[in-house]
């Protein structure tokens, strides 16, 4: 599995909405913004396995962001990474499906310098 998932790579597997449209976009030849996504497999798989509700909430704080995928994020943003800045989402498997949409109920942060988008990763 990538470590992470962009307009430079076609696999969708464990990207939620907002990816997959982005995606739709650019293959249309609509130009987005450059955009990455962390699969959430890279996040939820360091949740014990034996987690439920009553657990899961504390080993969410727990959970931290691969340096390796903080190596490929500052790749593929490039030298000038540090004279922008960054949204970062969270986006759901199945956030808008046929019978639910859960609009407005993920995080979002905005216009966050990129030394700040591993804090936001783990926030969301």
């Amino acid at each position: 599995m990538s470590l992470i998932i962009s307009h430079t790579k076609t696999n969708t597997d464990g990207i939620g909405g907002k990816a997959k449209n982005l995606l739709r976009l650019d293959n249309l030849g609509i130009t987005v913004p450059d955009w990455a996504v962390v699969p959430q497999a890279i996040l939820l798989d360091q949740l014990p396995e034996n987690a439920d509700i009553s657990t899961v909430q504390e080993s969410f704080k727990t959970i931290e962001v691969p340096a390796t995928v903080m190596e490929e994020l500052t790749l593929f943003f490039g030298e000038d990474r540090s004279s922008k800045t960054y949204a970062v989402r969270s986006s759901a498997i199945d956030e808008d499906g046929t019978k639910f949409s859960f609009a407005g109920q993920f995080k979002t942060f905005l216009h966050d310098p990129f030394e700040d988008v591993e804090a936001m990763i783990k926030k969301i």
